[in-house]
């Protein structure tokens, strides 16, 4: 599988708004913001996600 896929397919739904961040965003959107910038476990599917990237960056970094 091509790096595009793997993002394409793994990445991208996991970056994805969901419902509940959306509600939880318009019920207090600073502590939304707060949480999502201090890396809360709330959150992990998102770092996680971002780190998958970081990873491909560091071993494909001509295709990413």
């Amino acid at each position: 599988m091509c790096v595009f896929s793997l993002c394409e397919r793994v990445v991208i739904p996991q970056i994805k708004l969901r419902e509940s961040d959306v509600e939880l965003f318009n019920i207090n959107g600073l502590e939304y913001v707060r949480m999502d910038m201090e890396g809360s476990n709330a959150e992990t599917r998102r770092k996680t996600a971002a780190d998958f990237i970081r990873g491909l960056m560091v071993h494909f970094e001509g295709q990413v």
